[in-house]
């Protein structure tokens, strides 16, 4: 019975872990696409704000001046990035996971290595009553 009781515990702390990751990983997916489109959106705003400063710096620079002019802001937008970067590479690494998850897992390892029938019982009853749950109406 208490063989049971910690599988019961293991599979419960599996499933926390692994519902935690799947929804990351979603959140994961929709950020990284957005972060391209944003990406994408600025390149052509900072196209257009490097055309916009030349045609106003060509009357007051003249046609050798304005693409100086041009040349320098791009470099101080570069050198910011670059500080910015800097900045990211510094910070410091996450944590790592709880041990507790760990161990949890390496209990349900343990246990299915060790009692294969009664888990594959198991895990065919969890999901009659998953699918159960999920039938459509």
């Amino acid at each position: 019975m208490g063989g049971l009781l910690k599988f019961a515990e293991a599979l419960f702390a599996l499933n926390r872990i692994a519902g935690g990751i799947g929804a990351a990983a979603r959140r994961a997916g929709i950020a990284i696409v957005c972060v391209l489109v944003a990406l994408a959106l600025a390149v052509a705003a900072a196209g257009c704000a490097v055309a916009a400063l030349w045609i106003y710096a060509l009357p007051l620079l003249g046609p050798v001046g304005a693409p100086l002019g041009v040349a320098g802001a791009l470099l101080l937008a570069a050198l910011a990035v670059l500080l910015v970067a800097r900045g990211a590479l510094r910070a410091k690494p996450a944590s790592a996971p709880p041990a507790g998850d760990v161990l949890i897992a390496a209990e349900l390892l343990r246990l299915v290595r060790e009692r294969k029938l009664e888990m594959l019982i198991a895990a065919l009853t969890a999901g009659l009553v998953a699918g159960a749950g999920s039938r459509p109406k």
